[in-house]
């Protein structure tokens, strides 16, 4: 014994034949776990294939300087518009705690991904599924109230009914 350590239990055969099933365990374990995250990432649409999203059209929030820019007069926004540009998608609702994530990480990387020098502009689009018992102006006014905390600056359009 050394240091307070018993180093001794290494000189027995249980504990090789121990450390030996663990090794093996942690590997079958292992290569489970990466087979099944392929396997789930193939399920949700990850892969090297393009495939060309179906149309839509939406109304926007309709506020001057933002959802302007790819909205129509009448503020509804056609994804087919949009054609030539990398648009990225946001699906989201107001009480999303995770949706909040995802729009802090647009909000603070738009702006890097627009400067990119590259052939296609890119363009934000977040689509809010909203209940039936949120109002568009209560939706407006949480995400397009300047001092809000939840304020989008880029285009946001109602897919809900």
């Amino acid at each position: 014994m050394v240091a307070g350590l018993d180093f001794g239990v290494l000189r027995q055969k249980e504990t090789w034949q121990a450390f030996g099933v663990g090794v093996v365990l942690f590997c079958i374990i292992g290569y489970a776990s990466l087979s099944l995250f392929g396997l789930s990432a193939s399920a949700y649409g990850v892969s090297d294939d393009i495939e060309q999203v179906p149309d839509f059209e939406v109304a926007t929030m309709n506020r001057t300087g933002i959802d302007d820019a790819v909205a129509d007069d009448s503020g509804m926004v056609r994804l087919s518009d949009l054609r030539g540009s990398v648009v990225v998608l946001d699906f989201m609702a107001v009480d999303c705690t995770n949706c909040h994530y995802v729009q802090t990480h647009i909000d603070q990387s738009l702006g890097d991904w627009q400067a990119l020098d590259g052939p296609y502009g890119v363009v934000a689009l977040s689509i809010g599924s909203w209940y039936g018992y949120e109002s568009f102006d209560d939706i407006n006014g949480t995400f397009g109230d300047t001092g809000s905390d939840k304020h989008m600056p880029w285009p946001v359009a109602n897919g809900g009914p």
